[in-house]
């Protein structure tokens, strides 16, 4: 038993390197994909350098934006799940809940 331990424990590290990679590349994507659409509606020029400088200005309301909706993607699934227990409580028969 405390093989399979040590071994689960051994597989968190590159799962949780893995997950924080996929976080940042997925952030940086979309940065980079916000500001050259905007550089592209607004005519001014495209270039690798010119996007590559303006992501830390972005990525930070990025962040911060992904931040609420993960935030917000919690409660929704939360009051869900509590609205099933209690549809699930009150289908019960044999409960007086009703």
């Amino acid at each position: 038993m405390d093989l399979a331990l040590e071994e689960l424990q051994f597989l968190n590290i590159p799962e949780s390197c893995y997950l924080f990679f996929l976080f940042a590349f997925s952030l940086f994507s979309t940065a980079a994909t916000v500001f050259t659409v905007a550089s592209l509606y607004t005519n001014k020029a495209v270039s690798f350098f010119s996007t590559i400088s303006e992501i830390p200005k972005i990525f930070k309301r990025l962040f911060i934006t992904y931040l609420w909706v993960t935030l917000l993607m919690f409660i929704y699934n939360f009051v869900f799940v509590i609205f099933l227990v209690l549809l699930i409580i009150a289908i019960d028969t044999q409960n007086s809940f009703l």
